[in-house]
């Protein structure tokens, strides 16, 4: 999976960036800020809660000097079962930062996240 870091809140230091499955009973057309499904809340708004997401299937220390790159994360495993949504948090300890990652929906194609398949034999 590939999110393009388009940039952070704050210039200096690392962010670590985690990947996860998403909650089981989440339904992406009714997901919000606050609502995993119609009705239904996060444990915390955000998907900040411990029992709003899965454990992180991958993570990664993110520098902003990467700003303007692409950020890879393996998903295979889930892939191979068929799961292809997930949560992308970002924390960084005593400093609050967010990193900016381009949606399904923003104006650029090109800079949407990409679901990559290689293909062996």
């Amino acid at each position: 999976m590939a999110f393009y870091y388009n940039g952070q809140s704050v210039n200096g230091g690392a962010i670590n960036v985690h990947l996860s499955g998403p909650y089981p009973d989440w339904l992406a057309p009714q997901t919000t800020w606050t609502n995993f499904q119609n009705n239904q809340n996060w444990q915390v708004d955000g998907v900040k809660g411990i029992d709003d997401r899965q454990v992180y299937l991958s993570e990664r220390v993110v520098d902003y000097t990467e700003v303007g790159s692409w950020l890879y994360f393996n998903v295979t495993n889930l892939a191979q079962q068929g799961v292809y949504e997930y949560v992308l948090h970002a924390s960084s300890l005593g400093v609050n930062k967010d990193i900016k990652i381009p949606s399904n929906e923003y104006w650029n194609p090109a800079l949407r996240p990409k679901l990559m398949i290689w293909c062996t034999q």
